[in-house]
């Protein structure tokens, strides 16, 4: 938390809220998952610790996440912001594509 954010969460108060498969990051790379976490209490102050890779960090009101914002954290963000109760979700994966084999399920 501390090298993307400059915030300082103790394990403890991390809860791990969705996890997104997602196709292809921003870099091509390939396949990724994202966890997301929500954490009510931290330490220190939030601080944009990657420029290169965000135009800013930015304590938002859930009702208007910001604009611009990665696509999967976006998706990741608003399932859970949903309350579906889901956890999990996909991004970039073709409806007819089997993710099972990925994991080897």
């Amino acid at each position: 938390m501390h090298e993307e954010s400059g915030l300082i969460v103790a394990p403890e108060d991390l809860r791990l809220v969705h996890t997104i498969q997602v196709k292809a990051g921003w870099d091509g790379k390939g396949p990724f998952l994202l966890s997301v976490f929500a954490a009510t209490s931290w330490q220190g102050e939030l601080t944009n610790t990657e420029p290169d890779k965000h135009l800013a960090v930015l304590w938002m009101d859930t009702a208007a996440l910001p604009t611009p914002m990665f696509p999967t954290s976006h998706a990741a963000l608003t399932a859970y912001l949903s309350g579906d109760g889901r956890g999990f979700s996909t991004y970039g994966w073709d409806a007819s594509e089997d993710l099972r084999a990925l994991v080897g399920a």
